[in-house]
């Protein structure tokens, strides 16, 4: 997870241009804007708790240019829409855990 952020352990001071340096990188690696926004928003989100937590004063990840994002539509899985509807189903009652029962068995064993 961390090895694509090894191109900010090269310098000393993290700033826009760095940053936009790391962008230009990551286009040339055929890596979508998207999945750039994603990391640097990691980075973002770190160096916020680095600032709650009174360990640095600045984030230099909270004024970096993203990418247009383009939304698309995803379907989930089956696996994935059974997982979620258990996540948030109350199983109480006798039917739905019939169906969970019959659920884990199919797909978690």
């Amino acid at each position: 997870m961390f090895k694509k952020f090894k191109f900010f352990t090269r310098w000393n001071k993290i700033t826009r241009s760095t940053i936009t340096r790391y962008q230009k990188m990551r286009l040339r690696q055929k890596v979508c804007g998207t999945t750039v926004n994603h990391a640097l928003n990691f980075c973002e989100a770190a160096f916020n708790r680095a600032i709650r937590d009174g360990l640095i004063d600045y984030n230099p990840f909270s004024e970096f240019d993203k990418f247009e994002e383009v939304q698309r539509t995803r379907f989930l899985s089956e696996e994935e829409l059974v997982f979620r509807l258990l996540r948030v189903c109350s199983l109480k009652t006798a039917g739905l855990c019939n169906f969970h029962l019959i659920v884990k068995e199919r797909f978690f064993h």
